[in-house]
């Protein structure tokens, strides 16, 4: 059963928000590659949802109330929120949906799709379809965890320690 954990806006090492380019090549998720940059809310806040175990889903609410969805096997490893081809909002969770956080220390942690085996990490190579953003992807895989790359987040509700806290306790039982 999801549980929702806390509202987060996530970023990457250097210190870029994680945004949704909505309806930008399916809506992926990415780096700005402006760090000055002041994105709308909805494309930067999102919800964390514990699934079980260690499982967590990052959900859009601003953009249809969609997931993040690693799309390893058939856009190129890109996170997304919209199925390639039709272009329909991703609404539930399956496989695609489901990640862990590995915790690094330093308030940083790592994201991992344990469908395709593969930390999560950022495109260095712009995407044209969505304004140059550099976008999140599980494309490798990349299974190195010293290759994956490093987030932070903010909580939006409360601190994300407790967040973490909660996501453990729940996997534990």
């Amino acid at each position: 059963m999801a549980t929702p954990v806390n509202r987060w806006n996530i970023r990457s090492a250097d210190g870029r928000l994680v945004e949704a380019w909505f309806d930008q090549d399916y809506t992926v998720l990415g780096l700005n590659p402006d760090p000055n940059a002041r994105p709308d809310p909805a494309a930067v806040d999102f919800t964390i949802w514990s699934v079980g175990d260690l499982g967590v889903a990052i959900e859009c609410p601003g953009y249809h109330d969609t997931y993040a969805s690693a799309r390893f096997g058939d856009y190129g490893g890109q996170i997304q929120l919209q199925a390639p081809g039709s272009a329909d909002p991703i609404t539930s969770v399956q496989g695609d949906e489901i990640y862990e956080l590995k915790l690094t220390g330093s308030d940083q942690f790592l994201i991992y799709s344990p469908t395709w085996n593969s930390f999560v990490t950022i495109n260095p190579q712009p995407n044209k379809k969505a304004q140059n953003c550099n976008p999140l992807t599980t494309a490798g895989p990349v299974t190195d965890i010293t290759k994956a790359e490093p987030f932070t987040a903010v909580g939006l509700d409360r601190h994300i320690a407790l967040d973490f806290l909660d996501i453990f306790q729940r996997a534990s039982g």
